[in-house]
């Protein structure tokens, strides 16, 4: 966290973009391509990597499921953005939508119990059931919004503009009403753990946990914590109670 102990975990000809830290603490996946994205599964134990996406056009927002059993990325490989599952090997492959339309998807989350995903298109957030596949656009007014995340199964989170400022909304996604944050919050990124929560003030300064309490580090408070409408930085506290490991998704 002081920049005193880097490493390179891994190097290729290809562009690299978002690694994602498996729960495990030792792997990461992340998107690799030369003309095209693919996702990309690399085994540090091991020292080897598997592309679990490998089409020859876009395959993007690769996401690991909360039980690391399936992985869910958006594929072009039909002609539209739909979303595809596959398994760490890249074999149980299975296309789990049917859009079949032009939406674009720019962000994907999991639900904390597997069961659903969240997907961010321009203007629209679209709740799809995992195991169906089937979907519905949630009922939120078609505005700009930013930094999606789960609160609960229940609720989610997100961002939209008022009078100038960013303000954190959450939307019941069984009764459909939504109410809102204080207006102090531009950004809240939730995780089902506690510790993990992190917090955008309108003046950009960073407060991290449930209680939230002011991140002490000048550099991770300079790191833009949003990624276009995606977040960009992760709270991950792999080491225990009180620790806290950062990750720029944009390394």
């Amino acid at each position: 966290m002081n920049g005193n102990d880097k490493q390179l975990i891994y190097s290729g000809s290809q562009q690299l973009r978002g690694p994602q830290r498996h729960t495990n603490g030792k792997d990461y996946m992340f998107l690799a391509g030369h003309i095209n994205q693919n996702a990309l599964y690399y085994d540090f134990e091991t020292q080897s990597d598997i592309f679990v996406a490998n089409t020859s056009v876009d395959d993007r927002l690769a996401v690991f499921s909360p039980h690391n059993n399936q992985i869910a990325y958006i594929g072009l490989s039909t002609g539209n953005e739909e979303i595809w599952l596959t398994d760490k090997q890249g074999k149980q492959l299975t296309k789990l939508t049917q859009f079949n339309d032009s939406r674009h998807i720019i962000d994907l989350l999991w639900s904390a119990s597997g069961d659903y995903l969240l997907g961010l298109a321009l203007n629209q957030i679209y709740l799809i059931d995992s195991k169906t596949g089937d979907s519905e656009v949630l009922k939120i007014p078609q505005v700009e919004i930013r930094g999606v995340s789960w609160k609960s199964e229940q609720i989610i989170a997100y961002s939209t503009k008022s009078k100038n400022a960013w303000r954190v909304n959450y939307y019941d996604l069984k009764t459909h009403q939504v109410s809102y944050e204080e207006k102090k919050w531009a950004y809240i990124k939730y995780s089902a753990n506690p510790d993990d929560v992190l917090w955008q003030a309108q003046n950009g300064d960073l407060f991290v946990t449930d209680n939230q309490k002011p991140l002490q580090d000048k550099e991770l408070n300079e790191v833009s914590f949003l990624n276009g409408r995606q977040f960009n930085l992760k709270k991950r506290a792999l080491d225990g109670p009180g620790k806290i490991s950062l990750m720029d998704n944009m390394i």
